[in-house]
């Protein structure tokens, strides 16, 4: 009984770090949604994909597995550039602090994974 529970709980924690890391491509997969959405003309549906690309990226931001990629960093960046640019007023709540959190998101991608060659 003892080694079951072991081996449950080292499945479900390899599941949940899996989770965090579909969430970074989720993200990104929602983000491509919106671009083809905003160019079929269809703006209602790509406001909500990008917001759901927010809510992915932030999470997986915010999971201390995923923090330390410079992908996550980098997917968060691209996603808060869009929702800054985006003239859409659905996104004016998400607008207040967005400047800030890029430079931040783009700092964190710079400094969390170097390069040992490179620097």
């Amino acid at each position: 009984m003892k080694k079951f529970l072991i081996v449950c709980a080292a499945f479900l924690a390899g599941i949940l770090a899996h989770a965090q890391e579909s969430n970074v491509l989720s993200a990104w997969e929602y983000k491509n949604v919106y671009d083809l959405e905003k160019k079929n003309g269809n703006m209602g549906v790509a406001v909500e994909n990008l917001i759901k690309a927010k809510q992915a990226i932030d999470a997986a931001a915010e999971n201390e597995k995923t923090m330390g990629k410079s992908k996550t960093w980098k997917r968060r960046t691209e996603v808060y550039v869009t929702i800054l640019v985006e003239p859409n007023e659905a996104l004016n709540p998400f607008r207040s602090t967005l400047l800030d959190e890029i430079y931040k998101s783009i700092m964190k991608a710079r400094s969390v994974e170097i390069n040992e060659k490179t620097g």
